[in-house]
């Protein structure tokens, strides 16, 4: 029953009454209609207030834990952002200490192959090339003159070659040879000098190319002639045994120089260009790297 429905009760009870009720008598015909109706009310207020009450409660907890969870969320977030920013920033500088120490190495080596072709492999390619040329050249005079000899057989060397002419035959072979010679001595000063700066692998060979100079002087040249007899480089004699005639150009070792001055040649230039594009590429990685950090 609500406050509304009062009044139409207190009427319908007045309208039964059968004289004019007096004031107890509305007293009494309003206790039974309006205390339940205030009770009522009452009750409802209360519920009510006490539902309001309890949504807001309900509400301001709710309210507190979403700003908690947003304040949390948001830390979280910003926690993994600067980790990722942090792991970014630590892999950039990981990737440019390693540029920068293999740029370091790949300038070492080329400041390595700028001394080894300048001081040793250069100067003793062209030294040695040049020693085969002589040699060369005093093998075609020979050639040539074994060619006049032979057709001069039957009529006598005189017939092509006089003595004079057969003189200066020998004295220009032996020319050129004894500019090969000073090649050959060229060759061994500059291993000497530069025999730190030469790779481990052609050693063995430098060696043997020295080491056959010094058997030519001494078997063939001291005593402007052989000095050994024959007997000693006479495979069919010796067999096994027999000595090695020494040569005055090494063709493996002139051949071996030539190939590692062009393969050093070829590194170096190979060097140059890469160690340029990463010098351009390390810039622009600090470039990115500093942008980043910035941001």
């Amino acid at each position: 029953m609500t406050t509304l429905e009062i009044p139409g009760l207190l009427l319908a009870a007045v309208l039964s009454a059968p004289e004019q009720p007096t004031w107890f008598e509305w007293v009494k015909l309003g206790i039974p209609v309006i205390i339940p109706s205030m009770l009522t009310a009452g009750i409802v207020g209360w519920a009510s207030f006490r539902f309001n009450r309890r949504l807001e409660e309900q509400r301001r907890v709710y309210s507190e834990e979403l700003a908690r969870l947003n304040i949390a969320l948001n830390t979280s977030l910003q926690e993994k952002l600067e980790a990722d920013r942090a792991q970014r920033t630590e892999a950039l500088e990981h990737i440019k200490r390693d540029l920068q120490d293999t740029l370091a190495s790949k300038a070492r080596r080329v400041e390595y192959l700028k001394t080894q072709i300048s001081t040793i492999y250069g100067p003793l390619a062209f030294i040695l090339e040049l020693c085969n040329l002589r040699v060369q050249a005093a093998q075609k005079i020979n050639n040539a003159a074994e060619a006049i000899l032979k057709r001069s057989e039957e009529r006598g060397p005189s017939a092509f070659l006089n003595d004079v002419e057969a003189n200066e035959w020998t004295a220009t072979v032996n020319r050129y040879f004894e500019l090969s010679d000073k090649s050959n001595d060229e060759a061994i000063k500059l291993l000497q000098v530069g025999w730190s700066w030469i790779d481990e692998d052609d050693q063995a060979i430098a060696l043997q190319f020295v080491y056959g100079v010094e058997r030519s002087k001494i078997e063939f040249q001291e005593k402007q002639g052989r000095r050994l007899a024959s007997k000693f480089y006479s495979q069919a004699l010796l067999a096994a045994d027999a000595l090695e005639a020494p040569v005055v150009v090494n063709p493996t070792f002139v051949s071996r120089m030539r190939d590692k001055l062009y393969a050093k040649q070829r590194e170096l230039s190979g060097l140059t260009v890469l160690h340029e594009q990463r010098l351009s590429h390390s810039a622009s990685l600090s470039s990115q790297s500093t942008v980043k950090q910035a941001g």
